[in-house]
């Protein structure tokens, strides 16, 4: 792999899909956890919830990351 540069677009790229990544593995397993042994409900899977949610975290948090690490 190339070297990447802190402040580029590709290191912006890479942020949103590191975040985005890790979200949607953590994300429903928080979830099913919670279901089941918390409230006692059942688990739900549909793609708003843990397919896009996880995507805009990650544009938020990477380019927060992004703009801070740049500075």
């Amino acid at each position: 792999m190339k070297n990447i540069e802190k402040g580029s677009i590709k290191y912006l790229i890479l942020l949103i899909i590191l975040f985005s990544v890790v979200a949607m593995i953590l994300y429903p397993i928080y979830d099913l956890i919670y279901d089941n042994f918390i409230t006692h409900s059942k688990f739900v899977y549909t793609f708003q919830k843990y397919i896009i949610e996880p995507i805009i975290f990650g544009f938020i948090c990477g380019t927060i990351f992004w703009i801070v690490d740049k500075k």
